[in-house]
């Protein structure tokens, strides 16, 4: 389309497949490609072309109207003046409308096809050339090879089109029981379809990341499922009216549900029957009589003096659990917001049903509390929210439906009784539905799997059908008046659409095709299925569309009304106002003129070499990156809490962790604290935030702690004996530093360590490029230490988006220049204008050597 748009602003020209007779079209032989103008007389079919006369170049005024009483052109004239310097050829095989004529008085001129049009003549189909002449240049004519071989191609085509389409004028009902077969095989197809579960799908296939992830879920499973709330009060939130009333939400939550759904059956469990929380309610241990004794001053005395938590024993910043912190020196003064958080067991049979009554709860916000409110989130509140959306959005798919309807009755037919193509306009969208069959089918069939990308197809797929069924109404429109039988009138209109068609179906299909070379699952497949699904639309425009056009047409001549096809008119009539078409009369008399005209011409190149820099410009600042927050709708709970969450509580960075598995703890001391220090040194990672439990149990393991567990050491304060460390010391060490017992799988009877892990955080990435070189760069230090892939990695649940990320960046470059190479060669092939197509490749490589 590009291509054909700057040629018409160029030249002025369309580019126009025109509809020629073939052989039995009126019992004459005609050459599908040759082409000359006839001035028809009574033995019009008769008589030879005198080469001495010159040929007239002059075209008529009446060329599109034959039926004028008023004037008649030299086309419809009976016997043509002596003096008129015309010729009256029939088209042979031997001879072409572009051969070199010559004159006895006149030196030898090329005859240059400028328009050509279809016409009927004495009830007679006559193709007429509008020629021109120029001199002859001199010296040897060049052979243009590539123009000879494209209009080979599309003569090719043109012909098995239009037989294609005699055929279904004529016998329509043979290819809708062919397409009733069709479909019925590519449903078979569906059975073998399935979708593809999990996120596995969006990771490159030789992905590390899934790699890694493998191991990870074998020894660290995910567990731990968290529902949050976080409450703002319009002042100062840590007052005693407002923790007293989070005790109370507090409370609620621990009562919510029974049996297997209740809190305490799915909240995961620390020092023995003790439910984790992370709340500033831990500072009075969750009395009840505590808190309720509670008054301002109190209350503020306690968050500034309590560091340990009364019911774990644990460390308790509760810096950590407020936001919007004012202090007054080094104690705290005041927060605007404050933290409750509660974690069950994903795998706990009642969690999903825990987590409806929480965000249930949560929705009521704090009971008695003016100036308060509560944003609150559960694991599930994502699904919950994108499935609420998308069903709220089925209002404006039917509507969507409605506008396509809507447009194909503006484009197939008139407002009248007999020509209203409710009914053609119906079956575009069946076209669309079946065409979705067809790529599901075939795709079973191939065992290529969908993802929830697939849902879109169908708004793919409907753009691009709906624009085949405008190019066969177009054609239409263009031989509806030739006074021909419906079979071959159909056929024309097949044979010039058809290669339109091709055209546009091949480019697409080139261009899915060559997006389903990347090594994203997820990518391609829909690549493939949208490939299917346009070879679908492709095949059913002319095996369903066209034969139910062909049975309209029929209706439409025997005057049986648009809408109630069994009612015939008596002396139908058309009405004024349907008979012509404003859009056509718009475009004709206004739009087209102004257009062509040379100031717009430059103007529209002006404009459009104008929006190619600014698109260039634009690109440069486009930045790759993803959140899955862009899925969630404005205005709805979630997109709340993550507003206030941000604003409050910002990310320190992502979450990593670097895992050892079958590591030997004991000789390998060195190496891996050497690792320790890499991952410490790095620029990509916050210090402050590692905490690994080797190195403190390095640091813990002294000599007191050596004669207190009656281990001997060595001079560097290690245990001299192998299984002294695995068997007392680092059972002892995890005793003591409880906060570790998860970060290390040992079997306590064999004390065998299977796996363990370092946790740090990143710091804060600004762009997926600096996320990317964050995640390769911790990688690289891993491998440097000198531990294979699978013995010591960096992981983290965000690193399959960023190496996803990656691929992308390195694919999407490489996919446009196949595609555009494979658009390139179809274009050269059928536009045949080698300037033209180099002109556009040199474009595409500057701007791709500029990005």
């Amino acid at each position: 389309l590009p291509i054909r748009v700057v040629i018409l602003l160029i030249t002025g020209h369309r580019i126009i497949v025109e509809p020629t007779p073939t052989k039995g079209l009126n019992n004459e032989n005609t050459s599908p490609k040759k082409k000359v103008e006839s001035t028809p007389t009574k033995s019009v079919n008769n008589e030879k072309s005198s080469p001495k006369k010159k040929v007239d170049s002059t075209p008529t005024k009446d060329s599109k109207n034959e039926k004028s009483p008023t004037k008649k052109s030299p086309e419809t004239a009976q016997s043509p003046p002596p003096k008129k310097n015309t010729s009256e050829t029939t088209p042979s095989p031997k001879k072409s409308p572009d051969s070199v004529k010559t004159s006895p008085d006149k030196s030898p001129i090329n005859i240059t096809k400028k328009n050509k049009v279809d016409i009927e003549q004495n009830g007679k189909f006559v193709t007429t050339a509008e020629e021109e002449q120029s001199p002859k240049s001199s010296g040897c004519e060049k052979c243009n090879c590539l123009e000879v071989a494209s209009d080979w191609l599309i003569s090719s085509m043109e012909g098995v089109f239009y037989k294609t389409g005699c055929l279904i004028g004529k016998r329509p009902w043979i290819f809708l029981i062919f397409t009733f077969v069709f479909l019925v095989a590519c449903g078979v197809g569906t059975i073998f379809n399935s979708k593809a579960e999990g996120d596995s799908q969006w990771y490159p296939k030789d992905s590390q990341f899934l790699t890694d992830k493998a191991i990870v879920d074998k020894y660290f499973p995910a567990q731990v499922s968290v529902a949050q709330i976080i409450i703002e009060a319009d002042a100062n939130v840590l007052t005693a009216n407002i923790i007293q009333k989070a005790f109370v939400f507090d409370a609620q939550v621990r009562q919510l549900g029974n049996g297997s759904s209740s809190f305490q059956t799915v909240c995961i469990k620390v020092f023995g029957n003790e439910c984790l929380t992370t709340t500033i309610l831990e500072l009075w241990n969750n009395s009840e009589s505590t808190i309720n004794a509670l008054d301002d001053a109190t209350a503020l005395s306690d968050i500034n003096s309590v560091t340990v938590s009364p019911i774990t024993g644990a460390p308790l910043v509760v810096g950590q659990l407020l936001g919007g912190t004012t202090y007054s020196g080094s104690d705290i003064a005041s927060a605007k917001v404050m933290s409750l958080t509660y974690y069950v067991s994903a795998s706990a049979s009642g969690n999903l049903d825990f987590q409806t009554e929480f965000l249930s709860l949560a929705s009521k916000g704090l009971q008695n509390a003016p100036g308060t409110k509560v944003y609150y989130f559960a694991v599930k509140s994502f699904f919950d929210v994108v499935s609420a959306d998308f069903a709220n959005d089925q209002i404006f798919l039917g509507l969507g439906n409605f506008l396509v309807v809507a447009y194909l009755l503006v484009i197939l037919g008139r407002f009248n009784c007999k020509d209203f193509k409710l009914y053609m306009a119906i079956a575009g969208l069946i076209l669309i539905g079946f065409s979705v069959l067809v790529a599901y089918g075939l795709a079973g069939y191939l065992r290529f799997e969908s993802t929830d990308l697939h849902s879109i197809l169908p708004f793919l797929l409907l753009g691009i059908g709906v624009d085949d069924i405008f190019i066969i109404t177009v054609e239409w429109e263009n031989v509806v008046h030739f006074k021909r039988p419906l079979h071959e009138r159909v056929g024309l209109m097949v044979k010039n659409a058809g290669v339109s068609i091709v055209v546009t179906s091949m480019t697409d299909i080139v261009a899915f095709a060559a997006g389903a070379t990347t090594i994203l699952p997820a990518l391609q497949s829909f690549c493939i299925y949208c490939s299917l699904g346009i070879l679908g639309i492709y095949t059913l425009t002319f095996t369903f569309f066209v034969p139910l056009f062909v049975y309209d047409q029929r209706r439409a001549a025997r005057d049986l009304n648009a809408f109630i096809c069994c009612y015939k008119h008596e002396d139908y009539e058309e009405c004024e106002c349907s008979k012509t078409s404003k859009l056509v009369q718009f475009l004709e008399k206004i739009y087209c003129p102004v257009m062509f005209s040379l100031p717009m011409r430059i103007i529209s190149l002006i404009l459009i070499f104008l929006l190619f820099g600014f698109g260039v410009y634009f690109l440069t600042q486009l930045e790759q990156n993803f959140d899955f927050r862009w899925f969630i709708p404005d205005g709805t709970y979630l997109s709340e809490y993550f507003s206030i969450n941000d604003k409050y509580y910002p990310s320190d960075g992502l979450a990593a962790n670097v895992y050892f598995v079958d590591v030997d703890y004991y000789t390998e001391k060195d190496k891996i604290l050497s690792l320790y220090e890499t991952i410490n040194n790095l620029t990509t990672t916050k210090a402050e935030t590692i905490s690994f439990w080797y190195k403190d149990l390095v640091d813990w393991f002294d000599s007191s702690q050596a004669a207190s567990l009656s281990v001997t050491v060595d001079p560097n304060q290690w245990p001299t004996v192998e299984s002294e460390l695995y068997s007392i010391v680092i059972p002892a060490f995890l005793q003591d530093q409880q906060r570790y017992r998860s970060d290390v799988k040992m079997n306590m009877t064999s004390f065998e360590i299977f796996a363990s892990r370092l946790y740090f955080s990143h710091v804060g990435f600004s762009s997926s490029s600096e996320e990317i070189n964050g995640m390769d760069a911790t990688r690289e230090a891993v491998l440097k230490v000198g531990y294979l892939e699978n013995q010591a990695f960096a992981f983290s649940d965000q690193y399959g988006g960023y190496e996803t990320n990656k691929v992308i960046k390195v694919e999407l470059f490489r996919n446009l220049l196949v595609a555009f190479a494979c658009v390139f060669v179809i274009c050269l092939i059928l536009l045949a204008n080698i300037q033209v197509n180099i002109l556009f490749i040199a474009i595409f490589k500057s701007v791709f050597q500029y990005l």
